[in-house]
């Protein structure tokens, strides 16, 4: 059990171990344009396989890390390299093998300078090593210079060819330093002479007809105090406060009097009472105007119907109420107006003192007809549950329309006009009316007696 523990032990600290890599140079130097060769060094592997090898490089700026180069299981992935380095890094694939990577970088600019940092992985390990890249800006190379024919085609003396040239530079930058201050040596003059003839120069005759231009006053000049011609310009007159001023005689032939306007032509000016006329409101188009409060006074409000007194105006539903009927005049008779001298008026009975029984003449009042239980059915007795008794309604109030519950009360039936006939008419000159028998002819049908008929 131990020997299984401390195998375990050995092989974990054997895959664990760090690949040892190593870069060329710690710091390479080039200039812009020009190419550069980056290298880095690892521990090979001993089956000499590509599959297994994962590199990647990249720069490591501030913002974020720049990827310069990425493999893959032995093959370069491209499309994680960045803009900038697109087409300008190639990699030696046979090296590759031998523990060796070498960066071909070309076309090199100013802002590659920076630390780039390479890590390897394989099978064996990983590790990681940096370097630092410097690139500065191409030098202005000065073209050669073709030997002189006087020397007789000999190159001039190593001690007069670069003083030459340095002399030429120093006169070209003493000439130009002299056109820079003489140039300005000319402009503070001009703008002295300016300055002074503005100030010192005589007025002009100026054209009339031509009007003069604004006069640029300069504010850093004072200007001097304007003396007034005492033959022109009287000078003030100094009041004395005690003595008080004579009245001023107005010209009238310069100053017209005041023109007094005839009361009769000419009506006053109507001053308004501002009790009664308010002036005019400027209202702010911004601000919203406020509701006018009316004087109750004058303006009497609105009369709010009281509901409990006055109540809307009832709309009849024509599906549940009909319009009233018009009878027909040669149908219905109208009703029978009683003669008072034949009729004698309602008598009011004393309610203390028993009226006797009023006895019938058989001869005029048939008696009761008794009907037939078998053929006459009794008066329906309404059940209150679903028959509500009749509402005793208030002649001074108008009673709301009845809403009837669909549930108990069906909707008016309409009949086809297809299937139910209207009732008929008939006609009072083809049809005569019911006739009516007189009791003191015609006696009333007597009750048989179930006696007469007994066997």
């Amino acid at each position: 059990m131990i020997c299984w523990i401390l195998l375990l032990f050995i092989l974990t600290s054997c895959d664990c171990a760090p690949l040892v890599v190593n870069v060329t140079q710690s710091s390479y130097q080039a200039e812009e344009n020009h190419n550069i060769t980056l290298e880095w060094t690892f521990t090979p592997r001993t089956d000499g396989s590509l599959k297994s090898i994962y590199i990647i490089c990249e720069m490591s700026t501030d913002l974020r890390p720049v990827i310069l180069f990425h493999l893959h299981e032995g093959v370069e992935v491209s499309e994680s390299q960045d803009e900038r380095f697109a087409g300008r890094v190639q990699f030696d694939k046979d090296v590759l093998r031998e523990g060796r990577l070498r960066l071909h970088m070309s076309r090199l600019r100013t802002d590659d300078s920076d630390l780039y940092l390479c890590e390897v992985k394989t099978g064996d390990g990983e590790g990681s090593r940096t370097c630092h890249l410097n690139v500065t800006a191409e030098r202005d190379r000065p073209k050669p210079e073709t030997p002189d024919k006087s020397s007789g085609g000999r190159d001039p003396s190593p001690t007069g060819s670069p003083s030459q040239p340095e002399s030429r530079g120093r006169i070209v930058l003493y000439c130009v330093l002299g056109l820079i201050v003489a140039g300005t040596l000319l402009g503070v003059c001009y703008c002295l002479y300016r300055k002074h003839s503005k100030i010192h120069s005589p007025p002009r005759e100026q054209d009339p007809m031509v009007p003069s231009p604004p006069i640029e006053l300069d504010p850093m000049v004072p200007s001097p105090p304007i003396e007034l011609d005492p033959m022109i310009h009287s000078p003030p007159i100094e009041l004395d406060p005690m003595i008080p001023s004579p009245p001023i005689e107005l010209d009238p032939m310069v100053h017209s009097p005041p023109i007094e306007l005839d009361p009769m032509i000419h009506s006053p000016p109507i001053e308004l009472d501002p009790m009664v006329h308010s002036p005019p409101i400027e209202l702010d188009p911004m601000i919203p105007s406020p509701p006018i409060e009316l004087d109750p006074m004058v303006h009497s409000p609105p009369i709010e119907l009281d509901p409990m007194i006055h109540s809307p105006p009832i709309e009849l539903d024509p599906m549940v109420h009909s319009p009233p009927i018009e009878l027909d005049p040669m149908v219905h008779s109208p009703p029978i107006e009683l003669d008072p001298m034949v009729h004698s008026p309602l008598r009011e009975l004393d309610p203390m003192i028993p009226s006797p029984p009023i006895e019938l003449d058989p001869m005029v009042h048939s008696p009761p007809i008794e009907l037939d239980p078998m053929i006459h059915s009794p008066p329906i007795e309404l059940d209150p549950m679903v028959h509500s008794p009749p509402i005793e309604l208030d002649p001074m109030i108008p009673s709301p329309p009845i809403e009837l519950d669909p549930m108990v009360h069906s909707p008016p039936i309409e009949l086809d006009p297809m299937i139910h006939s209207p009732p008929i008419e008939l006609d009072p000159m083809v049809h005569s009316p019911p006739i009516e028998l007189d009791p003191m002819v015609h006696s009333p049908l007597r009750e048989l007696d179930p006696m007469d008929f007994a066997i």
